[in-house]
């Protein structure tokens, strides 16, 4: 650049092309921290989910369902009404989408044994590990329980017409839950069995 001596400007500023660009040493500091603090929050979650901790399925999540979700859903309830007499199919398979259609946000909290689901404002406290317990709803009843297995938190609901066992189950990453739900009843021509996919959000 003309005028410069050395790199150097003669009123001893450096030229504009090469000024450093830097941020000032407080954001620079603070940027530096919260990119480290984010690098060990992912980290440790990445780590929780690997080693199955159930520490590791804490937090808000939100459906994200694939692309054949919502069919293979459907048709496994198809499936699990095709020998009802045709007076009472259309009604069981009415009621058995609205018991199995995932709820848009679900979230999960843990602290210790305790375990917290929470979906469409109703909360269910579970220990894991511990006896079922015993849980009325709209009327009905039926004993459910907690447990670690594996990797995986399982929860079962048993009453007098059947059982729901839902497996929760992470990616890798810990970036995805995924409920694998087996429905089974008196009724029922054979288990019904579907997954629901959510995100963190």
């Amino acid at each position: 650049m003309a005028g410069a001596l050395n790199g150097v400007m003669p009123d001893g500023t450096l030229p504009r092309d090469r000024t450093p660009k830097t941020l000032p040493t407080a954001q620079a500091h603070l940027f530096g921290l919260l990119v480290f603090v984010a690098g060990v929050v992912s980290m440790a979650t990445t780590a929780a989910a690997a080693d199955g901790a159930p520490s590791a399925f804490q937090g808000v999540w939100r459906h994200s369902p694939g692309a054949q979700e919502e069919q293979l859903r459907v048709q496994a309830i198809e499936t699990a009404t095709k020998d009802l007499g045709l007076l009472v199919r259309d009604r069981a398979r009415q009621r058995l989408n609205e018991r199995t259609t995932p709820a848009s946000e679900l979230k999960l909290l843990l602290e210790g044994d305790r375990l917290e689901i929470s979906r469409q404002g109703n909360s269910l406290v579970l220990r894991l590990g511990a006896e079922p317990i015993l849980v009325q709803r709209d009327g009905d009843e039926g004993r459910l329980s907690a447990r670690v297995d594996g990797q995986t938190i399982v929860v079962t609901s048993q009453d007098e017409q059947g059982s729901r066992v839902t497996t929760y189950a992470l990616s890798p990453d810990g970036k995805q839950l995924t409920l694998s739900v087996r429905l089974t009843g008196s009724r029922l021509s054979s288990p019904l069995i579907y997954r629901s996919t959510y995100v963190r959000k």
